[in-house]
């Protein structure tokens, strides 16, 4: 599998104390993994990137059926082996398989 991340694009939010990272402006982002929490749904549809959403709480679950029904994204249920089924919405979401 190709290198998911471009980590040379990620740049550190200012005032955040260096943690957190932003990058779904970049125009080489494909595709935006989220808890699927209410800013970072905005954010993803400001900027036209589609989202894979794992969420695991509050309004979380809501943001992420928005997406699925509105088309702009996938939900991925959070469990203990993730690996599987969150390579399976990659190659849906990066090779429309």
């Amino acid at each position: 599998m190709k290198e998911l991340f471009a980590f040379g694009f990620v740049q550190i939010a200012p005032g955040t104390g260096g943690g957190v990272g932003i990058g779904n402006d970049h125009p080489k982002t494909k595709l935006f993994i989220t808890h699927g929490g209410k800013l970072s749904t905005t954010e993803a549809i400001y900027y036209g990137v589609p989202v894979i959403g794992i969420p695991i709480f509050g309004d979380q679950f809501l943001n992420m059926e928005q997406a699925v029904v509105k088309g702009y994204g996938l939900k991925v249920e959070y469990e203990e082996n993730l690996a599987k089924p969150l390579e399976i919405a990659l190659n849906e979401m990066l090779n429309n398989e």
